[in-house]
């Protein structure tokens, strides 16, 4: 899904020259811009917690307690056709 937002002539200008600054696209620097608001939000709503005796400490960021994910192998059909099937 995409959105298009306005922006004045001197902020967009803005935006090229701080992207060829760090040597990405607008894109590239939004995106950036987005994750670390994201993680300063996720932050402070755990802070929040914590100071209100929800939480006994601060939690591991989502990033860094996500191990890769590796498919299992199963034997057989797919999975999806065996409850399809056991479902008939």
């Amino acid at each position: 899904m995409s959105k298009v937002v306005e922006l004045s002539e001197d902020i967009y200008e803005r935006l090229l020259v701080l992207a060829g600054q760090r040597q990405c696209t607008p894109q590239e620097l939004i995106d950036t811009w987005l994750a670390d608001a994201e993680q300063a939000q996720y932050y402070q709503a755990n802070q929040q917690m914590v100071t209100q005796g929800i939480l006994t400490s601060m939690p591991s960021t989502p990033m860094a307690s996500e191990a890769p994910f590796t498919p299992v192998e199963i034997p057989g059909p797919p999975l999806s056709r065996t409850i399809l099937d056991d479902r008939r």
